[in-house]
C-alpha cells in the first residue's frame, strides 16, 4: 500500500502492526532496488563524467532513489509512532 492508498475498510487495531510492517518491507525492497540501480549507474561511469544521455539517466536514478528513501523513512516512522505512542496513520483511520 502506498502512502496515497486508503484501505477498503478501517483496519482493526490488531491488524495495524502487520499493515505497517508490510509497508516497511515493501518500501525497503523498493529502496534497495533503487540503491542497486544507482550503484549500477555509478559503476557504468568510471571516469565520473557522464555521456550525453548519462545526465538524464543519473537524474532519473537519483529521483527514484530519493523517493524510495523518503517512502521507506516514512514507513519506519509510522511504525515507530504506532509502537511508541499508538499513533495511527491518518490513511488507516479512513474507510
Amino acid at each position: 500500500m502506498s502512502k496515497s492508498e486508503i484501505p477498503a475498510r478501517v483496519p482493526v487495531r490488531t491488524e495495524i502492526p502487520r499493515i505497517l510492517r508490510d509497508e516497511i518491507a515493501r518500501t525497503k525492497l523498493t529502496y534497495e532496488r533503487a540503491h542497486e540501480e544507482w550503484k549500477a549507474i555509478e559503476s557504468d561511469i568510471p571516469s565520473g563524467i557522464p555521456g550525453p544521455d548519462g545526465t538524464q539517466r543519473i537524474r532519473n536514478a537519483a529521483n527514484n532513489y530519493q523517493a524510495a528513501m523518503e517512502d521507506y523513512h516514512r514507513a519506519v516512522g509510522e511504525f515507530n509512532a504506532f509502537i511508541k505512542g499508538g499513533t495511527i496513520p491518518e490513511r488507516l483511520k479512513k474507510a
